[in-house]
């Protein structure tokens, strides 16, 4: 059987992307990228936040600055929440940098993580007044 969800990108509509993971809930987020900025060449603004606990488990860490080095619209925000001395980017939670961070409310929000995860940045964003219509999401058990 082929894919049965609907995670999919949304329409242009959307003056922006804003990509949200934690864990292995950055796989569909990484083929949606690539396909904005390698098949589509989205000129809108896409920015990546990929929360994980530990910096030694940033698998594809490369790949991703190589995106951003190659697109300029595209940015990307690794999160660690359980920091080594030596960790010098981000700490705490995806949704500490989204309160740092301000986005047009009609920017598309693309979740994908454990089920406490996606219902946390959905409150978050619904508290910020994004409208549902803009927050797209897929969890993992």
């Amino acid at each position: 059987l082929g894919p049965l969800g609907q995670f999919v990108l949304g329409d242009q509509s959307e003056s922006a992307i804003v990509l949200l993971a934690t864990g292995s809930g950055i796989a569909p987020l990484k083929s949606m990228l690539l396909d904005l900025v390698e098949q589509r060449e989205d000129q809108r603004p896409i920015t990546l936040y990929w929360g994980m606990r530990y910096a030694a488990d940033l698998f594809w860490l490369d790949d991703f600055q190589d995106i951003v080095e190659a697109n300029t619209k595209v940015s990307f925000y690794p999160v660690i929440s359980q920091p080594e001395p030596e960790w010098n980017l981000s700490t705490g939670h995806v949704t500490d940098l989204l309160e740092i961070h301000h986005f047009p409310q009609d920017a598309g929000y693309y979740i994908c993580g454990s089920q406490a995860t996606v219902q946390s940045i959905q409150q978050f964003l619904l508290a910020k007044s994004v409208q549902p219509q803009y927050i797209h999401h897929e969890k993992f058990f």
